[in-house]
């Protein structure tokens, strides 16, 4: 009688199913452990946003979800999401988180710092990454560019604006600085026009109040007009006529975003409210040279700027 064969099949069987039984729970248990949920809260269709949430995506661990801040059910799908951190993006969705998601850690971004003070009163566990850049990098930018050109000009009519700009001139010569504060009954281009006289550059310096789609045209056009560059903080207010600025794309935000999520998981706790770490030069070639500037490169603005705030 031939020997029966050896039967492996069933054993065999059971034995890859109780590996992949382990493997499953193995890594279901992991998952969770590892797990992290956030929540950005944005407006739908915004390019800006769009790109700071592709970034984001990509670069932050965990699971994120994306809510549009517009639609009429989004604090009830936040909440059943119940996630452990939330990113709003822009004043409405972060008003609306501030109103209706309080009991969540929150980080505001894309809000200018007074709209952020004035949001976050008696309000705890909450960060920013500012709209604006610091008035320390604009002014800097006027050194590195324009080392000859002095004094700079500033001007604004926002509390918070004014509050940053008076403390920066306690610790600079005097020389150096021109800062015309304008009041709501003053008369603008008369303001305007003073500081234009009194100064070689005029660094744009976050104000919705002046900088805004009304008032600019007749900042640019009377800066041509006296022969004043102007150094802005917005790629648009660049390609409107500033002779050359920096500012901060969505991809970087959304970079600085992404850290911001890794400590806080790191970490259990939330960072100090920041302006954007990361930022671009452009230069409006036309503008510069009907003014007679010498401009550098911006790649070695950047590198130069870099080296002189470290």
């Amino acid at each position: 009688m031939p020997p029966t064969p050896k039967t492996r099949g069933a054993s065999g069987f059971d034995w890859i199913r109780f590996l992949l039984l382990v493997a499953l729970l193995f890594w279901g248990c992991h998952g969770h452990a590892q797990s992290t949920s956030v929540a950005i809260l944005a407006p739908a269709g915004i390019a800006a946003y769009e790109g700071v949430i592709d970034t984001l995506l990509a670069s932050a661990p965990g699971n994120m979800g994306v809510f549009d801040s517009e639609q009429t059910d989004v604090v009830k799908r936040v909440k059943e999401a119940n996630p452990d951190l939330i990113i709003s993006l822009g004043l409405a969705a972060s008003q609306l988180a501030m109103d209706r998601l309080a009991e969540l850690p929150l980080v505001v971004a894309l809000v200018s710092q007074s709209r952020y003070r004035e949001l976050t009163l008696n309000r705890q566990n909450i960060t920013a990454v500012y709209l604006e850049q610091p008035l320390s990098r604009l002014l800097a930018l006027a050194r590195v560019a324009l080392p000859r050109e002095e004094p700079v000009g500033l001007m604004a009519t926002d509390p918070n604006s004014r509050r940053i700009i008076k403390a920066y001139l306690d610790d600079q010569p005097p020389q150096r600085l021109v800062f015309e504060p304008i009041e709501e009954d003053q008369d603008f281009e008369s303001a305007l026009r003073t500081l234009l006289t009194n100064c070689r550059v005029l660094v744009a310096f976050h104000d919705t109040n002046i900088f805004n789609r009304s008032r600019l045209p007749v900042i640019l056009l009377s800066s041509y007009h006296y022969s004043v560059p102007v150094i802005a903080y917005t790629r648009s207010m660049v390609e409107a006529g500033a002779a050359l600025g920096l500012y901060t794309t969505p991809e970087q935000f959304g970079a600085q975003l992404g850290d911001l999520v890794r400590f806080f998981f790191r970490s259990g706790s939330l960072p100090a409210p920041a302006y954007p770490e990361d930022f671009d030069i452009m230069i409006n070639g036309r503008v510069s040279r009907s003014l007679g500037l010498d401009l550098p490169d911006k790649r070695i603005l950047k590198a130069t700027l870099l080296r002189t705030q470290r």
